[in-house]
């Protein structure tokens, strides 16, 4: 999935703050395999979010919708934002080398959990 998000220009640290620590609770969920922050270094106040989830039902689930990290989010960034986030769920057409996932079923990228200590290292420049 991709959010994209358009943000007031004094209020660049405040939202990094707050969409990294929501990544990091968010890579903790089940489905959720990565998620990376995208800044636009021509225009600093568009930032992009590209989550990677093993399962879309999960996304769009109540379950990940409600999750306190989630709905803390949306109330800590509703003054920050200059418009609503553009959300784009993407379906995969490709696969990295060596990042395919496997359930017992055998079915790919269904279930997976990611070490949110190691995820977030990209996350801190």
């Amino acid at each position: 999935m991709l959010v994209q998000a358009v943000i007031q220009k004094e209020t660049i640290e405040a939202f990094k703050e707050v969409a990294l620590s929501t990544a990091v609770e968010a890579v903790k969920e089940t489905f959720c395999i990565s998620i990376d922050l995208y800044q636009d270094p021509s225009c600093p106040v568009h930032f992009a979010l590209y989550e990677i989830w093993g399962s879309k039902d999960y996304l769009l689930s109540e379950s990940h919708q409600k999750a306190s990290h989630i709905l803390s989010c949306f109330e800590r960034t509703t003054e920050i934002l200059v418009q609503l986030f553009e959300y784009t769920i993407l379906d995969i057409v490709s696969q990295r080398k060596g990042v395919a996932i496997a359930d017992e079923r055998g079915d790919s990228l269904n279930s997976c959990t990611v070490d949110s200590n190691q995820a977030g290292r990209d996350w801190h420049n």
